[in-house]
This record gives C-alpha cells, sequence and structure tokens, in this order.
C-alpha cells in the first residue's frame, strides 16, 4: 500500500507541508520551572467577548480555516496562516480565468467579486509561497470577523492568477505585507482591525489533531477555558539578521529538543539552532503542516529510536520525509513511540517545555482502519550568505497547544489542549488525500510589478 501514498506524498513535499492524524492517547501538556508572565487583561468588546468557535479543520487537504466576512459575504474557508501577512482571497472566474483550474483533492475555495475598480491603476504584485505563488491586484472593500459585528475598509489582495494557492489571511507582522513595487504597504488586517475597533494586536489559535473537534480562534482576549496559570510564555524575538533588525516572524528562542520515554526518563537529543551564531530563526507557523528541523536535529531522532530495542527496525531515512520514497512504520512500532519534548526559555527567567505526542509528530497517510504511519518532519534547508536557515514549528507542533499570539507584550504563550479537543469528533481521520493548497514557507517572499 505503499505506492497508494507515494504520489500524494510527493505532492505534500513540492508544496512543503503536511499535517497529522490523532491515534494516540498521550496527553500533550506543558511544565515549567518560571511562573508564567501574566499578560495585560484585554478589554473585551460586546462584539468580539469570549471564544469564535469558527476554526474548521479541513484534515483532506491539510489545512485549518476560519471564516471572514468581505462585502456582505461570508468566506467559510480562509486559511490561518501566522508566517505571512496578506489578505488575499480567490477572484472569480471574470477577475482570474485561471482560479477554475486550480483544483485540489478535496477543495475548492469560495471566490470574490469585486464591487470596486482595482487600486494603483490595476498594478499587480506577485507573491510566493513554497512553490505556490500567484499574481495579485488590489481592491478595497469591508472586511469583518463577525457576521454581524464592525466592519473595516481594507485593501484586500485577490489573486488574478496563480498555482496552489488558496484564501488566505496572514496573521503575521507589518514587515512581511507584500504590495505593489513603490506603493505604501497596508497594515496586516488584523492590526488595522484591531486599531480601529479598541482591540488588542492578541490572538489565540487552538488546532486540535485531525479526527477531533474544538478548533476555535480568540480575538483580544483569551477563552475562559483556559486557565491563565497554565500558559507559559516565551519571547517573540526580532530578526537580528536583517540590516535593521525587526519583527517579521513569530521567531522564538527555542532551546533543546529531548525524547521522554513512557517511565518519564528525559533523553536530550539536540539543541535548537540560534540567530547569531547558526544564522537560523525558529517560526511558529500555523500554515505550514510539517515540522522543518535541521539535519542534526533529525538525526538526533533517528538516532535515539534505533537504540531502542522495539524500535530499532525503523530505518533512520524514515524520519526525513521522502516524497519519492514513502517509508512507513507498522502499527506496533508507532504504538511504543515516545513523546518529543521542546524546551522554551521564559521572560522572567527559567525554562518551560511543550510535549508533542506521537499522533501529531506522525502522520498516518492512509486511514483509521488500515493505518500507514510515515514522519512527520522533514529536514530544513540549510542557510545560505543570503537567507537564513528557518525552522519551522508548524501544525505538529501547534496541534498540542493553545497557543496565543500577543504583539502588544511581544510574546508566545502555550498551553496544554488537551481539555479543549473533542475525540468524539465527526471529522474523519483518514488522510489519504493529504495535498495541502499551499507551498508553506511564504518567508523572505518576492514581490515586483507584473508587465
Amino acid at each position: 500500500m505503499v505506492s497508494k501514498i507515494v504520489p500524494i506524498l510527493a505532492l505534500l513535499m513540492l508544496v512543503g507541508c503536511s499535517p497529522s492524524t490523532s491515534t494516540s492517547t498521550s496527553s500533550p501538556s506543558t511544565t515549567g520551572t518560571a511562573t508564567s508572565v501574566t499578560t495585560p487583561t484585554p478589554t473585551p468588546t460586546p462584539t468580539l467577548s469570549g471564544s469564535l468557535d469558527m476554526v474548521t479543520d479541513h484534515s483532506l487537504d491539510a489545512f485549518y480555516s476560519m471564516d471572514l466576512y468581505v462585502g456582505g459575504e461570508t468566506f467559510p474557508d480562509v486559511l490561518i496562516d501566522t508566517a505571512s501577512s496578506n489578505l488575499i482571497l480567490f477572484g472569480n472566474s471574470t477577475v482570474c480565468p485561471t482560479c477554475s483550474q486550480n483544483t485540489f483533492p478535496d477543495f475548492t475555495p469560495t471566490t470574490y467579486t469585486p464591487s470596486s475598480q482595482p487600486l494603483d491603476n490595476g498594478q499587480t504584485f506577485t507573491i510566493k509561497y513554497g512553490i505556490g505563488q500567484g499574481t495579485v491586484a488590489l481592491y478595497q472593500d469591508n472586511v469583518g470577523l463577525l457576521a454581524n459585528g464592525p466592519t473595516v475598509s481594507y485593501p484586500i489582495g485577490v489573486f488574478v492568477s496563480g498555482t496552489q494557492v488558496q484564501n488566505i489571511l496572514g496573521l503575521g507582522y507589518a514587515a512581511n505585507v507584500a504590495t505593489v513595487q513603490g506603493t505604501q504597504p497596508p497594515l496586516p488586517f488584523f492590526e488595522t482591525y484591531a486599531q480601529q475597533t479598541g482591540l488588542q494586536t492578541l490572538f489565540s489559535i487552538n488546532l486540535c489533531p485531525d479526527g477531533q473537534n474544538g478548533s476555535f480562534m480568540t480575538f483580544d482576549t483569551i477563552d475562559s477555558a483556559v486557565p491563565t496559570s497554565s500558559i507559559n510564555y516565551t519571547t517573540i524575538l526580532q530578526d537580528s539578521l536583517l540590516q535593521q533588525p525587526t519583527y517579521d516572524y513569530y521567531n522564538v528562542s527555542a532551546q533543546t529538543l529531548s525524547a521522554v520515554s513512557a517511565s518519564g526518563q528525559v533523553t536530550s537529543l539536540a539543541s535548537f539552532p540560534t540567530q547569531q551564531s547558526d544564522f537560523y530563526l525558529t517560526v511558529v507557523d500555523s500554515g505550514t503542516s510539517l515540522l522543518y528541523l535541521t539535519q542534526s536535529m533529525v538525526n538526533a531522532i533517528a538516532t535515539y529510536y534505533q537504540g531502542k530495542p522495539a524500535t530499532s527496525q525503523i530505518p533512520t531515512s524514515f524520519w526525513n520525509l521522502n516524497p519519492k520514497k514513502a517509508e512507513t512504520i507498522t502499527p506496533a512500532q508507532f504504538s511504543t513511540l515516545d513523546n518529543l519534548q521542546i524546551t522554551f526559555p521564559s521572560p522572567n527567567g527559567g525554562t518551560f517545555t511543550v510535549t508533542l505526542t506521537p499522533d501529531t509528530y506522525i502522520i498516518n497517510a492512509n486511514t483509521a482502519a488500515a493505518p500507514e504511519y510515515v514522519s512527520g518532519m522533514t529536514v530544513a534547508a540549510a542557510p545560505t550568505n543570503t537567507m537564513p536557515g528557518i525552522v519551522l514549528l508548524g501544525q505538529p507542533f501547534l496541534q498540542n497547544v493553545y497557543a496565543v499570539f500577543n504583539q502588544t507584550t511581544q510574546q508566545l504563550g502555550f498551553a496544554p489542549n488537551q481539555a479543549l479537543c473533542n475525540s468524539s469528533s465527526t471529522v474523519s481521520a483518514q488522510s489519504e488525500m493529504r495535498a495541502p493548497l499551499m507551498g508553506r514557507h511564504p518567508l523572505h517572499k518576492r514581490t515586483h510589478i507584473s508587465s
């Protein structure tokens, strides 16, 4: 049955991502040796107080989406991306004749019909997401987060052509907003929305593993179901590799990767690379569905499992997902895998850990009835003379935590999310059609005026 999943994994790797399924009963956790940093209490608004249960897990197509309301129309399929900063929608057949050809195994995006003339005299720019890319024009329209909530006027990007692209809401920083060359880029949508509606630039995401429900987002506030004492914070770092250091991604200083046995024994595997010494960023990205790790980190995981009798027959090459020769492990081998653990520094000293369970860092690439387990990690591209290497903590990481993204304090917060996710979901745990919609590596993207 391996041959059945090879073409799917090939597409997966070409665009740079793939998520995972829930099969383990292990509970993720975060533990800390330092007191959690308390986030300032936000001032709730009548329309945005409490949880917005609007996140959908498109498990067959490898992305999580939220509802967005544009020009009075509902867009229920907007990809949530914390590593890009543009709001871009599919154009209709008049605006984007090629969009109808942008087909995916299980999904067709909602298209947008502009109600006004394009901005900037119709000039366009290109944006790249891995190998996915599109040409974009800007249109002004009213955008909101709730059906009957406040809206703001915003210059929406609209794909006028593209391949392997999707409706997307970039929740990143202003430094990464792409726009027409020679024009002033707008602020990211949520920053604009927050300023005009009096919200903090704070949002939180709970992404449940495939096969479980309970995924949601909140804006301006932390969900009441999450005790603030359970949230451990780490500092968002400026990108110091730029000529002028700035906040561009949710870049963190992860410290070590460890394995934790069933008996609780912790084995240190590898250190995370750093900006200054190793020319790497470590970015938390909701739109990436693999863990992108350094070669030494992947090798350390392979060596650890080679040394355990129950998993010594797993080839070392298994751990670096290979689209041309997908390697699988048996259910018996999967059942003996240990948790992985990442250590982060706390802003006020000390450290805390986030635990990744096997059902998030291993992908069931077939069905629950006939599982075919493949690795949910791959080796990140090494740095070059002009580009840093980027370790990506994608969905296999975020499926273990309730994550708070706070641009007001420049901190990320993580709390265990097992109590927020319900394994009785009607969402299929099957992932045989895992073909992600976008190349989820939008970092350091390039733009230009189209001819």
